[in-house]
């Protein structure tokens, strides 16, 4: 019994020795391929350690990586979850929880999947469950990146769509312009909002040309706040930066709030998304 008792208790600790080992050299991998993904090992290429990781198509940042769960063994598969601290690019610190797969690699362990080093960007978030492609959070980062690319192909091609419609639905009424004494540019214009959606943040470009037609300035400025469905907008303009042009040229621009609002009134369903992919991968 005494003999039993022993042969287990030293199972025991010999299994954790290894799970100790194989968690050290896992750690040790991880941060190898953070420090080579942030350049900090010069000459050497993060696919050293996650050959798919060029496929994810991201730029990493990370100061400080701290592990936390222990090491979790799937058949041939280890999983280690780690926190990645950094300052992002707006100057916002970060802590990112990370979850790598591991396999035994020929001469080290490799990352051959992981869950959180992509983050999804809020606009594909909720374009994908408008048309049903949901649940993008619960999906590795391997085929994460494929599937954001093709959403993000299609999500592109839908807002050019909705911005071409709005731009056919917000018309110039009027517009004109001349020169002071000191030969500088001022004006008016008005333009009408044909569309049903109420406009923010509309913006207004004007292209001064030389008698050549060559583009020798450009004055953008605010047009308009908001303007309401079937409304219409008028704004003054000085333009100070150019001195006797010869034409000029008048453009409306909008902010990507309301695209973004006639691309959530469209009714696309995944089977939209679905034939886009199917149709765009034979060109490819």
């Amino acid at each position: 019994m005494k003999r039993i008792s022993y042969l287990l208790l030293l199972l025991i600790v010999t299994s954790l020795i290894s799970c100790t080992k194989k968690s050290k050299k896992a750690e040790e991998v991880i941060k190898s391929f953070y420090a080579a993904a942030t350049n900090s090992l010069k000459g050497i290429k993060p696919m050293e350690y996650y050959p798919e990781f060029d496929s994810l198509h991201i730029k990493l940042k990370s100061d400080v990586i701290n592990f936390g769960d222990k090491l979790i063994e799937r058949n041939d598969t280890m999983i280690m979850t780690c926190q990645n601290n950094y300052t992002d690019e707006k100057g916002t610190f970060r802590q990112d929880s990370i979850r790598f797969y591991l396999i035994k690699g020929k001469r080290h362990y490799q990352i051959v999947d992981s869950k959180g080093i992509i983050q999804i960007p809020e606009s594909l978030k909720v374009f994908g469950k408008k048309i049903g492609v949901s649940a993008l959070d619960k999906i590795r980062d391997v085929q994460l990146a494929s599937l954001l690319s093709k959403l993000n192909d299609f999500y592109l091609s839908k807002f050019l769509d909705a911005y071409i419609e709005l731009s056919r639905n917000v018309k110039i009424l009027t517009w004109s312009w001349e020169t002071d004494d000191d030969g500088e540019p001022s004006g008016e214009a008005s333009f009408y909002n044909n569309s049903s959606i109420i406009l923010s943040n509309i913006i207004y470009t004007i292209k001064y040309y030389n008698r050549n037609g060559n583009i020798i300035s450009e004055d953008t400025g605010n047009a308009c706040n908001e303007l309401k469905p079937h409304e219409k907008c008028r704004f003054t303009f000085y333009s100070s930066n150019v001195i006797n042009p010869a034409k000029a040229s008048l453009t409306l621009d909008f902010d990507n709030s309301n695209i973004e609002q006639i691309l959530q009134s469209m009714n696309y369903t995944k089977n939209d998304f679905e034939k886009y992919d199917a149709k765009h991968s034979i060109l490819k």
